[in-house]
């Protein structure tokens, strides 16, 4: 097995799965598990998985990206090892009260990005 985290470091829960807090190495990680399909009936989580890891690892440099430790499958789950914040991102996204052009000063963006953004917000 891969990682199995006692049930009494669970994070959160949803229709993807569960996060749970670790140690590792003397770092704080998040533990996203997820289950492996059983069956043709249950939900199919590979893609969202994969796309997941694709993207922490494609963005992996940026600062502003969720740091990816690792990942992994058994024959049960699932897994994925990241840098443990403070907060969650829905958590902290729902503590903004400003809009989104008033916080772009907050994100140091290259200007080819804040161009992209501004002409989509425009």
């Amino acid at each position: 097995m891969f990682y199995c985290p006692p049930p009494s470091s669970s994070l959160s829960s949803g229709a993807y799965g569960r996060v749970y807090s670790a140690l590792l190495l003397g770092e704080d990680v998040a533990v996203k598990q997820m289950d492996v399909p059983k069956s043709i009936h249950d939900r199919c989580v590979p893609h969202d998985i994969f796309a997941e890891i694709t993207i922490l690892d494609k963005w992996k440099a940026d600062a502003r990206i969720c740091r990816l430790i690792d990942y992994g499958v058994d024959d049960n789950c699932f897994w994925i090892v990241m840098k443990r914040y403070k907060t969650s991102l829905k958590d902290w996204r729902e503590k903004q009260t400003k809009t989104l052009e008033e916080n772009l000063p907050l994100y140091p963006l290259p200007p080819s990005s804040l161009s992209s953004i501004l002409l989509l917000l425009f």
